[in-house]
């Protein structure tokens, strides 16, 4: 029954991305530009990968890919669409010590965002003092798991990611040139397309006439 293979692998595929537990990986962009060349490591080293961690949570984690000097020393959440109640944790890699909390609690250059990016109480993070030392330098990364709110899902937070309607703010310092910038996220693809593509696939091999040896 070798016409069975096809719609069972692409079934599988299919349930994998029905119920995803890795939304994608959201790049940044530089809004303040104090150095040009700064805003150009930081863009191509950072990046935020969104996962559900399934009963109501979702994982935010920010990587520094390297190798330039760059430190992650804060972390801000602009979350328009109130899907985020709190942080429930931080998973801090080797390296790394961040706490709830962030001085100052605005992100610098907030204003030159489009829109103004507006922090939402109590979703922001910062490196323990000293944040050179205790940041996400090159190679090093720190996660922070959010509670939805009730009636919210995992679909609901790449939706607003890719609106622009939830994004996150880094101010990053120890740049090789001694100064600092602020970058905010980039739309994150949405994964509509992927599943089309697999639904498209499996009907397809379903309407394929079936052989048996």
């Amino acid at each position: 029954m070798r016409h069975l293979r096809l719609p069972a692998a692409a079934a599988l595929m299919l349930s994998a991305v029905a119920t995803p537990a890795f939304g994608g990986t959201v790049g940044f962009s530089c809004i303040t530009n104090n150095v040009v060349s700064d805003c150009t490591i930081g863009a191509a080293q950072l990046s935020l990968d969104v996962v559900s961690e399934g009963s109501g949570q979702v994982r935010l984690t920010f990587s520094n890919a390297g190798p330039q000097d760059a430190v992650i020393s804060e972390i801000y959440i602009d979350d328009e669409g109130r899907l985020f109640t709190g942080i429930a944790s931080i998973v801090n890699g080797t390296g790394v010590l961040f706490e709830p909390g962030a001085s100052p609690p605005k992100l610098p250059g907030r204003q030159l965002a489009s829109p103004d990016f507006e922090v939402t109480a109590d979703l922001l993070a910062q490196a323990a003092p000293a944040p050179p030392k205790n940041g996400v330098g090159e190679g090093e990364s720190v996660s922070i798991i959010f509670n939805l709110r009730a009636g919210t899902s995992f679909s609901d937070v790449l939706t607003r990611f890719g609106d622009g309607t939830l994004r996150a703010g880094l101010h990053v310092i120890a740049f090789a040139s001694g100064g600092s910038e602020s970058f905010v996220s980039e739309p994150v693809p949405e994964p509509s397309a992927a599943l089309l593509v697999l639904a498209g696939l499996a009907g397809v091999a379903l309407r394929r006439p079936g052989r048996s040896r």
